[in-house]
């Protein structure tokens, strides 16, 4: 008896293929594809929630920053520079300031102040009157800023989701199509 022929079972040869036991199983990638998509969207509609929450926080601390702000003479303690996407070229400065809002001393960073200060100047600021660790300079509170900007982010991954909504429904109709071609044995 040969090698081949000890180890294959009688009455078989190797050109001779079997179909496998048990059902066939279709579209496992689909139905693989499905599932992380709809996991994507998940994740795609819980930034949209933290991102739409973000963006109405801050457009409410504008307009509070604008309409009932408490105008305050904020001391510069020091400014410290940025740096650029190279890394050789400045982008900007970050100032941190003290400054006093009923009584109690806050040692903050002057937001929307991105020019250097001496140690020692004074800006105008304004502090928020909800959140009094939150300091702008005086011009920011004031000047007009657009609260369409601030839903851009939500607007870009909204559109996603709904590619990602269609995709999935692309791919569901596609299985139920294969389901429904595939003869059922009984």
């Amino acid at each position: 008896m040969s090698a081949a022929n000890a180890t294959e079972p009688s009455g078989t040869s190797t050109s001779e293929a079997k179909p496998p036991r048990g059902p066939l199983v279709a579209g496992n990638g689909k139905l693989f594809g499905i599932v992380i998509l709809g996991v994507i969207a998940l994740c795609l509609v819980a930034g949209i929630v933290i991102a739409l929450i973000s963006a109405s926080n801050d457009s409410a601390r504008s307009q509070r920053l604008k309409e009932q702000g408490i105008h305050v003479p904020v001391t510069v303690n020091n400014c410290l520079g940025l740096l650029g996407g190279t890394g050789s070229t400045p982008a900007g400065f970050v100032c941190h300031g003290t400054y006093v809002v009923d009584g109690k001393t806050y040692h903050e960073v002057i937001g929307a102040k991105g020019t250097f200060s001496r140690p020692g100047v004074i800006v105008a600021g304004v502090a928020d009157p909800t959140q009094p660790s939150t300091v702008v300079t005086a011009q920011s509170a004031s000047s007009p800023q657009s609260s369409v900007t601030a839903y851009v982010i939500v607007s870009l991954l909204a559109l996603v989701l709904v590619g990602t909504l269609l995709w999935m429904v692309i791919l569901v109709r596609r299985r139920r199509a294969e389901r429904e071609l595939v003869p059922t044995t009984q």
